[in-house]
């Protein structure tokens, strides 16, 4: 029984990248092994950059974080949950989605959701969070103002593991912002692999 359930666990994750197979294993332990202990979060190497001579550029640096006048804040709730993981304020962004969760499919200001914050930082756990309400999964692929989806900050950000995800969830690669920019073309350019 217990090989079988292990078997039918890895073959709902056949076809992921191994980074996503790690993360829907360890969520599967969250949900029903509550009391588990994880050596801590998932290591992600997508924070360093190549440059193709093996020399690290460093993490990838949101652009949306220096946009802007910043005494051109959001009061909405939306906006107010945006901004919280705009600043990593993840377990409070938590407890904002648990006190109102209908918040995590509302637009900000700038008709951006929560999910294209999280994608924009590479936060893949958010998003990983984000993806399991069913409202959000259903806007995977929602534009802003600029017709930008969380696929095209996350590949813009160079957040691979992140964009895979997305695209594992349904984000469509073909959805051109207002430039004429895919986030299949981005990630072309940039080298990064969405499936």
């Amino acid at each position: 029984m217990q090989g079988a359930a292990k078997w039918d666990a890895w073959n709902q994750v056949r076809g992921y990248p191994p980074e996503l197979a790690k993360l829907a294993y360890v969520k599967a332990l969250d949900q029903h092994a509550p009391d588990w202990i994880s050596g801590g979060p998932l290591a992600e190497d997508e924070g360093r950059q190549e440059r193709g001579d093996g020399i690290s550029m460093g993490p990838a640096v949101s652009t949306m974080g220096c946009m802007g006048n910043p005494e051109d804040v959001d009061e909405t709730p939306a906006g107010q949950l945006c901004q919280k993981i705009a600043n990593g304020e993840i377990e409070e962004a938590r407890v904002l989605l648990q006190q109102a969760p209908k918040l995590a499919a509302e637009a900000d200001k700038d008709g951006m959701l929560p999910l294209h914050w999280a994608a924009d930082r590479g936060d893949l756990d958010m998003v990983s969070f984000l993806l399991d309400i069913p409202d959000v999964k259903a806007s995977v692929s929602k534009q802003d103002q600029a017709g930008d989806t969380p696929l095209h900050y996350a590949v813009m950000s160079e957040h691979q593991t992140v964009a895979q995800l997305l695209v594992c969830s349904g984000a469509d690669i073909n959805i051109a912002n207002e430039a004429g920019e895919t986030p299949a073309q981005l990630a072309r350019e940039g080298g990064l692999a969405l499936g």
